[in-house]
């Protein structure tokens, strides 16, 4: 992990880590001095993983399990009626940013059948205009109005059919002009400006389904026409470009429930506007007849009317790529303002599920980025939104982490050779006060910004850090595939351990009784013992004496002898099975004869019972337990992280632990 040109490693990430991260340090005459960034995940990190719920799904998990995982407290539920009387007539889907002041629209025979064009224009008499032709030309030409807003403004819309050059309706005045077209028939809009496999590509797409509409505003000192495409919203689904089409059925499921919710919701939120959503990442991508495919089709007519509920309201349902194994909460990030009681801040270990053969199948699971101090120290300077010039960067420390462990509302403390800068989070002097230090976003946003200037991508390694997930990882050597992953996680979020050094777990070293004694310990609540243990190599001023006389009071342990604890000693899987059998009020089992080599009759006999009838353990094979084999810290954070889920585990009447995850 350190090289010799390294003085020490700044470890910030993409990914949700949950503990402060190592300081960096760099020395003046040590020019190749570096920093590390690393972690996982793309996009904001809210609601719903993508590749999440590829994982799930890959695991058996149906669509509307993975919904009510990323969207807490919800539920799937059938909503026909609402869905009907803010959509029925369509979904609104605005094609793109830009007010053309002309559009052409013409029937693409590369994609679908030959066909012809219907205008309809309220004005004109009769009121339907035909034109039998593949090709038709809208202009908007005078003004009639002006309004402050521009809302009662309407245009003379000139209509010119085939390239004629011939005006086929001059001065028909509609605010509206709505364009349909021949059933099989596949429509590109606005100007061919390249081609892919042989077939045209069009400014705004090309579609099959829907009516086209042209709502004129006048916008400051913009006119010009929307391009609304109105369509059913199954349809809609079809030509949602969110997830790749060949993933698992069900993933594509839990991706149309939520993108009919977030539409179906957006639509209720702007029912008086000219549109309901964009067709980019401002809302959601709608690619049109292209992005069709069998997958998408049946997911979408598979769970039609389906969406994401809590009590009467249909869930603004967000959702990106990859959340880097932690999910982020609205409450926490800087991008959406309120908080929604359904996007909390959780562990995720399926963002990072490996394939079917066991290989990574998320590219952005974990990422490693690495700069100079120069180039870090420059960038921060050069940031032309906020002041981050410290001079040579000397140092950097991580503090004040939201649970998923975000660089973007930390506190950020930069120490230069020029001064020391404090870059807060939303919840700190920066967001409140215009003249406080900027958001930690911004220290993010200088580096993000100052890596694909100089290298477009590059730097050190092959990809700058996203501009929307950096975040902090305490411990660099565990990884979201280990199986103690979510563990040492809990582990660290429960203040249970702290890890072994700045930034290491030390999941394979050994555990001592001390060390666990300190954990066990912890896990209870940390309750002040009333007599001292009266162990000789216990010293009263050691860290682990309250632990220690808190499991002698507790009967969790007599000690090696009745006079020694022996605590620098290496736990044992048959010790560990009996400290948290006591532990847990030692409840009546059953025996087991899974184990070949737990005999009845011995100490662990009953307490490896009880693990197996819990599902703590799954022995170390099939046939054997190794109960003499010492424990490592990787075991013993997913012994405890088990145990705190089972509330059912524990004898009736015991108190339970002060930290169980449930119960």
């Amino acid at each position: 992990m350190f090289r010799k040109r390294l003085s020490r490693l700044l470890i910030l990430s993409l990914l949700a880590g949950g503990a402060v991260s190592a300081p960096a340090h760099a020395t003046e005459d040590d020019g190749e001095a570096t920093i590390l960034f690393e972690g996982g995940g793309w996009g904001h990190g809210v609601g719903m993983s993508q590749y999440g719920a590829l994982g799930r799904a890959e695991a058996g998990i149906v669509a509307e399990d993975i919904l009510e995982y990323y969207y807490d407290g919800t539920a799937v539920e059938d909503r026909t009626d609402t869905i009907a009387e803010y959509v029925g007539d369509g979904i609104r889907v605005n094609l793109g940013q830009g007010r053309p002041k002309e559009i052409r629209v013409t029937i693409d025979t590369t994609r679908g059948e030959p066909g012809t064009l219907t205008v309809d224009i309220d004005e004109k008499d009769p009121a339907t205009e035909t034109s039998g032709s593949s090709t038709v030309y809208l202009r908007q030409g005078e003004q009639v109005g002006d309004s402050v807003d521009g809302s009662l403004d309407t245009w003379r819309w000139v209509q010119e059919f085939d390239d004629s050059g011939i005006d086929s309706c001059i001065g028909c005045i509609d605010d509206t002009p709505v364009v349909t077209w021949s059933e099989g028939s596949v429509v590109g809009i606005g100007e061919v400006i390249g081609s892919s496999g042989g077939k045209p590509v069009f400014e705004y797409g090309t579609h099959d389904v829907g009516a086209l509409h042209f709502v004129s505003r006048d916008v400051g000192d913009t006119d010009g026409a929307f391009v609304v495409l109105a369509l059913p919203i199954d349809d809609y689904l079809h030509g949602l470009a969110e997830m790749p089409a060949s993933w698992h059925p069900e993933a594509l499921r839990a991706q149309a429930i939520a993108g009919r919710s977030y539409a179906v919701h957006r639509a209720i939120d702007r029912e008086n506007a000219d549109f309901d959503v964009f067709d980019s990442v401002q809302d959601q991508v709608y690619a049109g007849f292209d992005a069709k495919s069998d997958g998408r089709v049946t997911a979408a007519d598979s769970s039609s009317n389906l969406v994401v509920t809590v009590d009467d309201q249909i869930v603004q349902t967000f959702y990106s790529s990859s959340n880097g194994g932690y999910t982020e909460s609205t409450e926490n990030s800087l991008s959406f303002g309120t908080a929604q009681p359904w996007h909390i801040s959780k562990p995720d270990p399926f963002d990072a599920a490996p394939d079917e053969d066991g290989d990574p199948q998320n590219p952005f699971a974990f990422k490693r980025f690495e700069f100079t101090v120069e180039e870090v120290s420059r960038w921060l300077a050069e940031y032309s939104s906020a002041d981050l010039d410290v001079g040579t960067v000397e140092k950097i420390t991580v503090d004040d982490l939201p649970p998923s462990g975000r660089i973007t509302n930390a506190l950020v403390t930069i120490y230069g050779t020029d001064r020391t800068l404090e870059v807060r989070g939303v919840n700190g002097d920066g967001g409140n006060n215009p003249d406080g230090p900027p958001f930690g976003l911004r220290f993010q946003a200088a580096i993000q910004r100052g890596c694909q200037d100089d290298y477009g991508g590059g730097g050190l390694t092959s990809l700058c850090p996203s501009s929307s997930n950096f975040s902090t990882v305490g411990f660099i050597d565990i990884s979201t595939t280990d199986y103690f992953y979510e563990p040492v996680l809990w582990m660290a979020d429960e203040d249970i351990t702290e890890g072994v050094g700045e930034s290491e777990f030390g999941p394979n070293l050994e555990v001592t009784r001390a060390q666990f004694a300190a954990f066990v310990h912890r896990f209870a609540g940390e309750p002040e013992p009333i007599e001292p243990n009266g162990f000789d190599d216990v010293p009263e001023d050691a860290w682990f004496d309250a632990p220690v006389s808190w499991m002698k009071e507790n009967g969790i342990t007599t000690g090696t002898t009745p006079t020694t604890y022996s605590p620098g000693m290496p736990v044992t899987r048959g010790q560990l099975a009996t400290f948290l059998y006591r532990l847990a009020g030692e409840p009546a089992v059953e025996p087991s004869e899974q184990f070949d080599d737990v005999p009845p009759g011995q100490y662990y006999t009953d307490a490896v019972a009880w693990m197996v009838e819990f599902g703590i353990t799954n022995g170390t094979s099939p046939t054997t337990f190794s109960p003499v084999d010492v424990v490592t810290r990787g075991q013993i954070a997913a012994f405890l992280y088990r145990l705190a889920g089972l509330p059912e585990a524990f004898a009736e009447g015991t108190e339970l632990p002060a930290k169980m995850r449930v119960g």
